[in-house]
């Protein structure tokens, strides 16, 4: 038997008079897949984006390994414990991985300039 990975209870969000969710529940077992398909505006982005720690959900809690999930940026040489991919990705078309990674975690520094090899090296164990 997997171990349970991720666990949504009864999730629920809300914008103004528009609720997005409304007791949504899901897991995910360890080594499972899981695809969120439905129509455009069902909720699935924002069901993600509450993992992400974009959207707080108004009711019901995200379980990562059976422990209450808060999201929080990862301190310096942490992995993110969990990390998803925009739709709309915002790549840099004419940078490396290395640099667009660089983007999103920040650079390596020398002094006021740029250490690339460490950004590449951070970029390398950041996609590890």
């Amino acid at each position: 038997m997997n171990e349970r990975l991720l666990t949504f209870e009864r999730i629920t969000k809300r914008f103004g008079g528009t609720t997005a969710l409304r007791g949504v529940s899901l897991h995910l077992d360890a080594g499972e897949v899981l695809a969120l398909l439905g129509e455009n505006g069902a909720g699935k982005s924002t069901l993600i984006k509450g993992l992400a720690g974009i959207h707080i959900p108004d009711e019901g809690r995200i379980l990562f390994k059976g422990e209450t999930y808060v999201h929080r940026p990862p301190k310096p040489n942490e992995k993110q414990r969990v990390a998803f991919i925009h739709q709309d990705l915002g790549l840099v078309e004419w940078m490396s991985v290395a640099e667009n990674v660089g983007l999103a975690q920040g650079f390596s520094m020398k002094g006021p300039a740029i250490d690339w090899p460490g950004t590449e090296a951070r970029a390398v164990a950041a996609l590890a």
